[in-house]
């Protein structure tokens, strides 16, 4: 769903706010949520020459606790990558 959010006087506009339902934890819910995001971006290159912000919202409501990461770098095995990468790998956070 496309936004326009007002906040003072600046507007922001939020050309998409997606909601991941969830009843169970995921382990890899940051790389989908990553995934949904940069998918929102070619397409929005194909209707406009600008970039409006992508907002995914995960509505967790199950019962057992969410013990997975809430970023990428939580969520994948970096034990074998040589420390002085370890920075340049970008994370995502949900």
């Amino acid at each position: 769903m496309a936004k326009l959010l007002t906040i003072g006087k600046k507007k922001v506009v939020i050309s998409l706010v997606g909601i991941e339902n969830q009843t169970r934890p995921d382990k890899n819910m940051p790389a989908q949520v990553m995934n949904y995001d940069a998918a929102a971006y070619p397409y929005q290159l194909t209707k406009s020459k600008n970039l409006y912000p992508v907002l995914t919202l995960v509505v967790y409501y199950g019962k057992e606790a969410w013990n997975y990461s809430r970023n990428l770098l939580g969520s994948i095995n970096m034990k074998k990558l040589p420390e002085k990468m370890r920075p340049l790998i970008s994370d995502y956070e949900i």
